[in-house]
C-alpha cells in the first residue's frame, strides 16, 4: 500500500468501528495525541480506541468521522475532518445521555517509510462536545454551528514536519 493508501484504510476502518483493522494500519509502537494527552504504544492506543467507541463499545456509538479537506507534505498528511457519534455509555464521569454531537476535528498524521501510521495529533474542542451532550450551549452566544475552525498547514514551521494551527473564528 502507498502511504495514502494506508491512511484512507485507517479511516474506513474507523467508520466502520473496526478495532482491529484500525489498529493494524498503525506502526508497532504508535503513538496518539489527543488534545495534548498521550498514549503512547498499541495497548494505550487500542484502550483509547476502545473506550472511546471505535471498536462498537465504548462511550459513544455511531462514531463517524468525514474527511473534509486533506494536504499531504512528505510523509506527514493533515486532515480537516467532522468527528459525531452518539453518547451511550460513560465518558469522563458522565452517565450515557443518549445525545449526537458533532464537532470540527484537525488530525495530524505521521507516517513511516512503508506507510504505517507513527503518530495521530488530533486537536478538537473537547467542550462543544460537553455542551451538546449536556442539551445546553453553556453560554455561547450564538448556535455552534456558526463557530468553525480554520486549519492550515504550515510546513516552515518549528516543528520539523509541519504544524496544524486551529484558529476559531469568532468575527
Amino acid at each position: 500500500m502507498t502511504d495514502l493508501a494506508t491512511l484512507d484504510e485507517h479511516l474506513r476502518a474507523e467508520n466502520e468501528n473496526d478495532l482491529a483493522s484500525i489498529m493494524a494500519t498503525h506502526f508497532a509502537d504508535p503513538a496518539v495525541r489527543i488534545n495534548r494527552r498521550l498514549f503512547a504504544g498499541a495497548v494505550a492506543v487500542g484502550r483509547f480506541r476502545a473506550k472511546f467507541g471505535f471498536g462498537g463499545d465504548g462511550a459513544f456509538s455511531e462514531v463517524y468521522v468525514r474527511e473534509l479537506r486533506r494536504r499531504a507534505a512528505g510523509r506527514v498528511v493533515v486532515i480537516e475532518q467532522r468527528l459525531s457519534g452518539r453518547h451511550t455509555g460513560t465518558w469522563r464521569d458522565m452517565a450515557p445521555t443518549h445525545r449526537a454531537f458533532s464537532v470540527p476535528v484537525c488530525t495530524v498524521y505521521s507516517l513511516d517509510e512503508q506507510g504505517a501510521l507513527i503518530a495521530e495529533e488530533v486537536y478538537f474542542d473537547s467542550v462543544q462536545i460537553l455542551a451538546q451532550l449536556r442539551g445546553d450551549l453553556g453560554g455561547l452566544s450564538r448556535p455552534l454551528s456558526s463557530y468553525f475552525l480554520f486549519y492550515s498547514f504550515h510546513p516552515s514551521a518549528s516543528r520539523k514536519d509541519g504544524l496544524c494551527t486551529a484558529l476559531n473564528n469568532f468575527a
